[in-house]
């Protein structure tokens, strides 16, 4: 993996709580230590790694989705040149896709999101089996299964227990592209809605939480939780709500999406719910993923700012840009510690 290194225009502030480095060239970056997570994301065409806000850049032609720490080692979920992939602590492993399987424009399947339990290795997303034609799959321990024979793909896996929760959509026959939502604990599957996704499962004790999209009369992100379903408060002044992903810590909800307004370019907000009330975290942008540890909120995304995305993680509401050097297109996509 290559390290690019870059200097982080900041406050007095935030400098007295950050540590400065360089490589051999002189080039300069910020350790920050108020951001003692790790975020991933995308720069151009390569995944990015970021830990205390310094970045890591993956190889061209790769990408990374997800991530997990079980104790000091760290996984990750991705792509590596068009085939599903993930790391262990830096090291590679591309993934076996499932009998019949055929690459589509060069591509063979992908990775979404992982899961650790009992140094069992639980991995979802989806491969390709002809020109327009993916189907959702499970990797154990990179033994590929298909979870559904229809079209579609998987977005999140979590395992509890004996049980193993996938959540996901699969396309919806004789329509324009329309899609279902679903939930699959242990293969068997549960339509949230016959138009939308689900974007992100977690299990608390005995209660699963499924974050998903309801595209049914607008768009409205919604929290199932064990069959019940509750629509996100939209914020004042905005009309549509998005999806991203859900975290529970103690009996706490949070959520991360977006909010659309009426009228306004770029008009999606990035959004943070908890409990199902929203905070704005910026005027334009999207809130990808969100964390908590502790009494901190962290929320992954992207902010516009004068025509740029700008890759970013909120700190219980105050924004801070990660650096991606000379590259330009990025976003900060999942957040974990």
């Amino acid at each position: 993996m290559k390290k690019l290194i870059y200097l982080v225009s900041t406050t007095f502030l935030m400098l007295q709580a950050c540590s400065s480095n360089s490589d051999n060239n002189g080039e300069q970056y910020i350790t920050n230590e108020n951001l003692n997570v790790y975020a991933l994301g995308f720069a151009d065409n390569s995944g990015v790694q970021w830990y205390k806000g310094v970045p890591t850049f993956f190889p061209d032609n790769s990408s990374v989705s997800s991530g997990i720490r079980i104790g000091s080692d760290i996984y990750l979920s991705g792509t590596i040149n068009g085939n599903a992939a993930y790391w262990k602590n830096g090291v590679p492993t591309t993934l076996s896709n499932p009998t019949g399987s055929s690459p589509s424009n060069g591509y063979k399947s992908g990775a979404s999101s992982i899961h650790v339990l009992n140094n069992n290795i639980y991995i979802v997303g989806s491969a390709f089996f002809g020109p327009n034609i993916n189907k959702p799959v499970l990797w154990t321990n990179n033994n590929p299964t298909l979870i559904s024979n229809n079209k579609g793909s998987a977005s999140s896996v979590f395992k509890s227990g004996s049980n193993i929760y996938i959540a996901g959509y699969e396309d919806v026959p004789n329509t324009n592209n329309q899609q279902k939502a679903i939930l699959w604990i242990n293969g068997t599957p549960t339509t949230l809605t016959t138009n939308g996704f689900a974007e992100s499962v977690f299990v608390s004790g005995s209660n699963v939480y499924v974050a998903y999209q309801d595209n049914i009369n607008g768009a409205k992100g919604k929290i199932w939780k064990n069959g019940v379903s509750t629509s996100l408060t939209i914020p004042n002044g905005y009309y549509n709500t998005g999806i991203s992903q859900v975290f529970v810590s103690g009996s706490d909800v949070y959520v991360s999406g977006n909010a659309s307004k009426y009228n306004v370019s770029a008009s999606n907000a990035p959004v943070f719910w908890k409990n199902n009330v929203p905070t704005i975290l910026s005027n334009s942008g999207n809130a990808s993923s969100i964390f908590v540890s502790g009494s901190d909120v962290y929320v992954s995304g992207h902010e516009n700012i004068v025509g740029n995305s700008i890759p970013k993680i909120w700190k219980n509401g105050f924004g801070y840009s990660l650096p991606i050097g000379s590259r330009a297109s990025s976003q900060a996509s999942f957040v974990f510690n």
